[in-house]
């Protein structure tokens, strides 16, 4: 389980296997503005998103298209849940 900060302010807590972060940076280029701190033993899968450049040129084209699917599926599943909160606070106002 791992929490994410922005700007020192908790954001979200992330505690499904599988789950990914830092696809926003990648997308658009920079670097995060994010930090993660871990609340139990975890393990990471660090993707090093240069080197996919050095592979051989279709099986780099194949692999940046399959992270940019899975990017734009969790960025979409990110967003229709802030619709949700967005929502869902305007009734409570």
């Amino acid at each position: 389980e791992v929490d994410v900060f922005f700007q020192q302010e908790k954001i979200a807590t992330i505690n499904k296997r599988g789950e990914l972060f830092g696809e926003l940076s990648i997308s658009v280029h920079s670097s995060s503005q994010a930090q993660v701190k871990t609340k139990s033993k975890t393990q990471f899968l660090v993707l090093n998103f240069l080197g996919v450049h050095e592979l051989e040129k279709t099986r780099s084209e194949h692999l940046e298209k399959l992270m940019y699917k899975s990017f734009s599926e969790v960025l979409s599943e990110r967003l229709i849940e802030t619709n949700k909160l967005i929502k869902t606070s305007k009734k409570a106002a």
